[in-house]
C-alpha cells in the first residue's frame, strides 16, 4: 500500500486549501487549510516547504455543525456556513481568523439549505443548496440586507462549486447523477450560460483545480474511493489516486508535487509521482487510522 507523506486523523465535515499568496500573507509554510471539525475550525499547516513539523492550530468553536468554509481572497476574513440539519438551514457568519469563535462572530444571513463549498466572484459568493436542487448567489457588498438569488437551478444533490481557472467560470458537481456543469454567470443581468461538462461520475464531490495542469479534480467514491483529474477542454479523465475501501474522500488539490486529499477521517498527502507509479503497479493508497489522531472539545 502506498503510504502518505503525511497524515493527521481526525472528523472533516469540510475543508479549503489556502492560496498561495494567502499561505505567504499569513507567514505559513504551507500548505495551509482551514477545516471544519465538529463544533470547531482548525488551521491546518502541513510545512512541506522547507519541510517541518506539521502545526494544527483551533481557530474558534461554538458552532454547530461548521460546513462550507472560506477565507475571503486578500482578507483575514473566514466566511463559514454554519449547518443546522434539522431545519434544513444554515448561517452564514463572517469570523476574523485570529478569533473565529461562532460568539464573536458576524452573522451575515440565515436562509435555507446546507451548503458544504463555497466560492467567490468578486464580491459575490456562490453555494449549492443541496435540498432545493440549486446554485445560488448573494451579493456579499450589497448595502441592504442580503438576500439569495438562484443562479442555476433544476439540480440533482449539487455539493461542489468551484472558481475556473479565469476567475469567472464556476463548476458545479452533482452527486447523485455524477455530473459536473460549467457556469458562466452573468453577474449585470442575473442570467447565466451553463452546460454539462461530464456524466458518468460516481459520487462526486468537492471540487477544486490542480494548480499545474489546471485540470479539474474530482474525487469520488463507488466501492473504494479515488480522485481523478478531468480535463475541461475535452472531458477526458485520468485517474491519479486509489484509495483504500474504509476512506471517504472529500476534496483534492495539487501544490506542486504534493496530492493533498481531505477524507471524512482526516487530511492526507501524498507525492504525485509516487502516487502515479503505484497506480502502474496496482496499489491502493492506505493510511494507518490511529495516527495523528485529534480529538476535538466539546462543543460550549
Amino acid at each position: 500500500m502506498l503510504q502518505p507523506l503525511h497524515s493527521l486523523d481526525l472528523p472533516v465535515h469540510a475543508a479549503t486549501l489556502l492560496s498561495a499568496d494567502d499561505t505567504a500573507r499569513l507567514h505559513g509554510k504551507g500548505p495551509v487549510f482551514v477545516i471544519s471539525t465538529a463544533h470547531e475550525l482548525m488551521l491546518h499547516d502541513l510545512r512541506l516547504d522547507p519541510p517541518g513539523r506539521p502545526l494544527l492550530t483551533r481557530l474558534g468553536g461554538g458552532y454547530e455543525m461548521p460546513a462550507g468554509v472560506l477565507l475571503r481572497p486578500g482578507t483575514t476574513t473566514l466566511l463559514v456556513a454554519d449547518l443546522h440539519p434539522a431545519e434544513h438551514q444554515f448561517t452564514l457568519y463572517a469570523a476574523s481568523l485570529k478569533d473565529a469563535d461562532q460568539r464573536r462572530a458576524q452573522p451575515l444571513l440565515r436562509t435555507s439549505g446546507q451548503p458544504l463549498q463555497l466560492a467567490m466572484v468578486g464580491s459575490t459568493l456562490f453555494y449549492a443548496d443541496h435540498h432545493r436542487g440549486a446554485l445560488m448567489a448573494v451579493d456579499l457588498d450589497t448595502s441592504s440586507t442580503l438576500l439569495p438569488r438562484v443562479a442555476l437551478t433544476q439540480l440533482e444533490s449539487p455539493l461542489g462549486v468551484a472558481l475556473g481557472a479565469d476567475g469567472e467560470q464556476l463548476l458545479v458537481s452533482e452527486r447523485r447523477p455524477g455530473r459536473v456543469h460549467s457556469l458562466q454567470p452573468d453577474l449585470i443581468t442575473g442570467g447565466s450560460i451553463w452546460q454539462v461538462e461530464r456524466e458518468g461520475l460516481h459520487s462526486p464531490r468537492l471540487l477544486s483545480l490542480d494548480e499545474v495542469t489546471g485540470e479539474l479534480l474530482v474525487p469520488q467514491f463507488a466501492t473504494f474511493g479515488y480522485v481523478q483529474a478531468m480535463d475541461l477542454a475535452s472531458g477526458q479523465l485520468r485517474t491519479l489516486l486509489r484509495l483504500a475501501s474504509h476512506q471517504r474522500p472529500l476534496a483534492a488539490w495539487r501544490r506542486r508535487d504534493w496530492l493533498l486529499l481531505a477524507e471524512t477521517n482526516g487530511i492526507r498527502c501524498w507525492n504525485v509521482h509516487d502516487a502515479r507509479d503505484a497506480l502502474r503497479r496496482g496499489q491502493a493508497a492506505d493510511v494507518p487510522v490511529t495516527r495523528g489522531r485529534y480529538t476535538p472539545a466539546p462543543s460550549p
